[in-house]
């Protein structure tokens, strides 16, 4: 999902949690976690492309310096870590909310993340499993195990 997408949709997320609990922290952790989690695509475009081309990327994705050449660094990255795209820390800490009261702040923070994943697993055409780490670091983090061909 492109960023203004995850935005939206964390802040009209957030925004629902401040009706709810009329506090403003827990909105705005889970506003915040929802979009900035991409954060650690810079991560793998530098590791992919080199520090110029994958800054560039980077601007090119939020139409900073949009660019003609984005679909040829895309088939460039051939690994994929994105460490913050994982579902065990999710099912982990919904497992621990289940039995022990969390802070709500955490709980904004977690269901901004959750929302974010839902909405990548949906949109982004990879396949089931392409969001738990263990699955990426067992295909050795290659794109081609993680993404279903057109």
């Amino acid at each position: 999902m492109k960023p203004v997408g995850h935005i939206v949709s964390s802040g009209a997320l957030g925004l629902a949690i401040y009706a709810l609990k009329v506090e403003p922290a827990p909105a705005v952790s889970c506003f915040l976690v929802g979009w900035l989690v991409d954060l650690d695509h810079i991560f793998d475009w530098v590791n992919n492309l080199g520090l110029r081309r994958g800054i560039l990327t980077l601007l090119n994705v939020y139409n900073i310096f949009p660019m003609e050449t984005f679909a040829e660094s895309k088939r460039d990255v051939t690994c994929v870590y994105l460490p913050f795209h994982s579902w065990e820390p999710i099912i982990g800490f919904w497992l621990l909310y289940a039995f022990y009261p969390m802070d709500p702040v955490i709980i904004g923070a977690f269901l901004g993340l959750t929302l974010h994943l839902a909405l990548d697993q949906k949109v982004n055409g990879v396949k089931h499993l392409a969001y738990f780490f263990t699955y990426r670091m067992l295909n050795r983090f290659k794109t081609t195990a993680l993404t279903i061909e057109p």
